[in-house]
Order: C-alpha cells, then sequence, then structure tokens
C-alpha cells in the first residue's frame, strides 16, 4: 500500500500523523508480508498527490491511504477517478468534510486499523465533476460559488501568513472562522448568476436575483459544520444544490445556526434545486468559485456533472 501524507494539513496536523504512521508501517511490515510506503505530498509537480495517486496505480499498488483533509483528498480522487484501486482516509485536516461523512474515525489507531483487517470493506461512492473553459476537476465533497469561496480564499491568505501559529490548538479554525466574519461584515458580493437544468433555466440573471451563494453538495456535511443540504448523498447518483438568494448580514448572521442544524431550506431566501445529474453555472462576469476548499481559476461558465461510482473508498 502507498501512504500519501499531506505534512501541510490542518495548519501541521498532518505533520503529527507521519511519525505515527511511520511507527504502524514498520510495525505491520515486521508482523506480516504487507509492504507499506511513505510518500510525503508537495503542493506542485511530480510529488504533488494527484501525480503520486497516479504512480500509485501505474506501479500495482492495491491500496493508496490519503492523509490530510478535503483537499488533500480531492487531489487523491483526482489521480484515481473511475480506476479499481480503493483509497483510506486519514483525517488530518480542519473540515475533514468526506471523512467524516463515511464515518472515519477521528483516532489515527483506529482508521490505520481498519486497514490491517483480515477483510476490508469497500464501497464506490459519486464525485462531483466541474469544467471550465481551460480545465476539469472532481471534487468529493463541495463546489461552491460567493461568499465562502471568497472565505476559502481569505482563509488560505491567513494560514500562509500566520503558518508560525500553527502549534496553536484550533488555530485553523480560527482562522476560517476569522475569514468569515470580515467577509461578512466587510466584503459581501452579489454576482449575478444563471443555474442552467436540462429541460429549463432556473434563476435568470436578473438584478433583483443577484446571488449571496451557490453550493453544489455531494456530502451531507458542509465547510465542516453546516448542512446546508443535509439529505446530500455520496451514493445516489446526483448532486444537491442550494442557493441563497441576495440576503444582508444581519440574515447571515441570524440564521447561522440553521444551516448547522440543516433546516437553512426552510427559508423563503433558500432554494433547494431539484437534484440534477448535469447543469451549468454562467454569468456576464468572472465567478470566484472554490472546490473542496481551493481557488479555482475565475470564469464565466462551469459545468457541472456527476461522475457516478467513480471512487472506491475503504469504509469501517
Amino acid at each position: 500500500m502507498m501512504v500519501l501524507i499531506n505534512t501541510w494539513a490542518g495548519m501541521g496536523r498532518g505533520q503529527k500523523c507521519l511519525k505515527k504512521i511511520k511507527k504502524w508501517g514498520d510495525e505491520i511490515a515486521k508482523e506480516g508480508e504487507i509492504e507499506v510506503v511513505i510518500e510525503v505530498t508537495q503542493k506542485l509537480g511530480q510529488k504533488n498527490a494527484t501525480n503520486l495517486a497516479r504512480k500509485a496505480l501505474r506501479e500495482g499498488y492495491d491500496l493508496i491511504i490519503s492523509v490530510g483533509g478535503d483537499g488533500t483528498n480531492n487531489l487523491v480522487a483526482n489521480g484515481i477517478a473511475g480506476t479499481n484501486i480503493p483509497v483510506a482516509f486519514v483525517q488530518a485536516g480542519i473540515a475533514n468534510n468526506l471523512a467524516k461523512d463515511l464515518r472515519i474515525p477521528s483516532d489515527i489507531a483506529k482508521t490505520l486499523g481498519i486497514m490491517t483487517r483480515d477483510r476490508i470493506k469497500i464501497e464506490s461512492i459519486d464525485l462531483g465533476k466541474v469544467t471550465w473553459k481551460t480545465g476539469e476537476r472532481c471534487f468529493v465533497s463541495n463546489f461552491s460559488l460567493g461568499l465562502d469561496a471568497r472565505v476559502v480564499q481569505l482563509a488560505e491568505t491567513f494560514k500562509q501568513k500566520y503558518h508560525f501559529l500553527s502549534f496553536l490548538p484550533g488555530i485553523g479554525e480560527a482562522m476560517y472562522g476569522i475569514a468569515w466574519l470580515k467577509e461578512v461584515f466587510f466584503h459581501l458580493e452579489y454576482p449575478l448568476v444563471e443555474i442552467g437544468m436540462p429541460g429549463k433555466k432556473f434563476a435568470q440573471g436578473k438584478k433583483e436575483e443577484r446571488t449571496t451563494l451557490i453550493a453544489i453538495i455531494n456530502t451531507p456535511t458542509y465547510g465542516k459544520i453546516l448542512k446546508i443540504v443535509p439529505k446530500a448523498d455520496l451514493r445516489d447518483g446526483l448532486l444537491d444544490i442550494c442557493r441563497i438568494r441576495k440576503v444582508g448580514r444581519w440574515w447571515i448572521l441570524r440564521n447561522i445556526f440553521r444551516a448547522i442544524k440543516g433546516t437553512l431550506g426552510n427559508l423563503k431566501e433558500v432554494d433547494i434545486l431539484p437534484r440534477a445529474k448535469s447543469f451549468t453555472i454562467s454569468s456576464p462576469e468572472k465567478l470566484l468559485c472554490q472546490i473542496d476548499g481551493e481557488v479555482l481559476p475565475a470564469e464565466k461558465e462551469y459545468k457541472i456533472s456527476i461522475f457516478p461510482k467513480a471512487l472506491k473508498v475503504i469504509v469501517p
């Protein structure tokens, strides 16, 4: 098996996992004939998690273990989507949406124990696919534009600038919280957005229909604690879509707990669209978007589709 570790994940949580996984790898290698190869991923180049996942596939590894957050899992998934090699996830990020929704334990020892059972359980899950003018990318948890895309962008700036504070417990979550408050109070924007669905168009780009947020969800949990579409299902072959119309900062603050509890969709300002296999998002202006916690190149149009049963995953 090949273990891919993002040591920068979770403001340094990945680095803390590295020593434990090395010890675990040495122990199981002594007990049996299981070979554990550990690779530390880099953001760019051949050591990028996507390239390393493809390398594991080419070289015939029977299992990949992804140690990081949703961003790392995204990169690994993009390397092996549509193939038969399974992947297991170790929580080392800030949100860990996918791992949580697969009921992967947060305790690393318990997670690694799943991989050494006599029989491991493998399931197939869906991925979303986003295509734009110059590229395409799969997502495991979510794709969104508007408010939270700007929060992701600002939080990434904070993480790079204040990485020396990574030893502080909860610092990653705090940076996202600060970024969210700053965007809500000082930088609310409302892009004109049109969602095109097969057979009809929803939310034509009219001035009175400017948008605070559009999120395409593949997992019930979104942004670590939010459940804006709590019935989203990784295995149903469909994507869930939520649009929050133009609302003010006090509306956002007043209803944040609804988003956490999963009741946001009851409000008139929130549209939960019919589940779909494909649709487009377009605008007369370039849209800032994020995919599994990473900002995408700003474009005027994105095509989104479901990639059913695209990823084989290890589950408890």
